[in-house]
């Protein structure tokens, strides 16, 4: 005889069942979330990876510029290494070593200037530029002199102040852009005067700085960060330690933000543009060469006889490119390697 079955024990166990699968359902989304967070890095360490970078890249090719491996490729690995700014330095022999400025933009020019006072550093304007080597020191005589000897040219003037590791004085633009040249041949490598727009970047860096190592002035709380007329006085001028040019390299404490070292200071310094007094109005964002004609050539910093105010990143002038005296010197460039094949 079949024994009835109760409805209600029919119902309860199939909930019981229900209610088994939904627990069971639960259990493994749970561990699959668990398994999912575990396997998926979090905020924190995908900050931490990330600063942590520069120390694991440094030797993946892979993560080098190609504007660095380039350079690699042509002078020797062993020459092209990391600065204290974690930059890339490229050793051409003879003291002259070039910094790797990454591509990117910057703010140039300024505006502290009364809104009707006329300035040729107005308006402060995007600037965007592709990845460049500059020079670490000015051109020295030492340097200079060699270039001399081998094309048979008279050198310059040193006015009795010394050469060797000094700034060479007493060049013209056209000068500067023969030794360029004549370096190019030598190393298999284009070297430029920088565009004003390169000296700027790399003087101030992408901060907008007033001055290569900061915004206070080169005497500050005792230290010099650059060799300068202190005090606006021709009879104070030898209170920075040289009463003219002062060996390239003098004052490490006045850096700028890429390691370059008398951005400020020392000698003033040709640039590869044609000076126009208004052309930051019309300047095009993306690298920018200067007009496409004019009478003088860009003139940057403010020279070993140059006052604070004239010192500034932002400052320029021209020159006329035959002219030369006792504040004129310049500085190596090199353009995105990719256009020195």
């Amino acid at each position: 005889m079949k024994t009835k079955e109760n409805p209600l024990t029919k119902w309860i166990l199939a909930a019981a069942a229900i209610t088994a699968i939904i627990g069971l359902v639960r259990i493994g989304i749970i561990l699959i979330d668990q398994i999912t967070k575990k396997s998926e890095p979090t905020q924190t360490i995908q900050k931490n990876e990330k600063i942590e970078e520069p120390k694991k890249v440094q030797d993946k090719s892979e993560e080098i510029p190609v504007d660095v491996r380039n350079i690699r490729a042509k002078i020797g690995e062993e020459k092209v290494k990391k600065n204290n700014e974690d930059l890339w330095e490229a050793d051409y022999g003879d003291g002259i070593i070039m910094v790797y400025i990454p591509e990117g933009g910057f703010k140039m020019g300024s505006n502290d200037y009364p809104h009707n006072y006329p300035s040729d550093e107005k308006p402060i304007h995007d600037v965007y530029l592709d990845g460049y080597w500059m020079g670490k020191y000015e051109v020295t005589f030492d340097q200079y002199d060699k270039y001399c000897k081998e094309a048979k040219k008279d050198k310059p003037d040193d006015e009795g102040w010394g050469r060797g590791k000094r700034p060479v004085i007493n060049v013209s633009w056209d000068d500067a852009v023969a030794y360029c040249k004549w370096l190019s041949d030598k190393k298999g490598l284009k070297f430029k005067l920088p565009t004003e727009a390169q000296w700027e970047k790399a003087a101030r860096g992408t901060a907008s700085l007033k001055y290569p190592w900061g915004n206070h002035e080169p005497n500050y709380r005792g230290k010099w960060y650059a060799n300068y007329a202190a005090h606006n006085s021709w009879e104070k001028r030898g209170e920075d330690g040289f009463e003219y040019t002062a060996p390239v390299g003098s004052y490490p404490q006045g850096a700028s933000p890429y390691g370059l070292l008398d951005m400020a200071g020392n000698v003033m310094e040709w640039c590869r543009d044609w000076y126009g007094y208004d052309y930051y109005s019309k300047s095009p964002e993306r690298n920018p060469t200067g007009p496409e004609s004019g009478t003088f050539r860009v003139v940057r910093d403010g020279g070993w006889y140059g006052y604070a105010v004239v010192l500034q990143c932002t400052g320029r002038t021209g020159g006329r490119p035959s002219g030369h005296g006792d504040l004129l010197g310049f500085r190596l460039c090199q353009d995105n390697q990719e256009t020195l094949e």
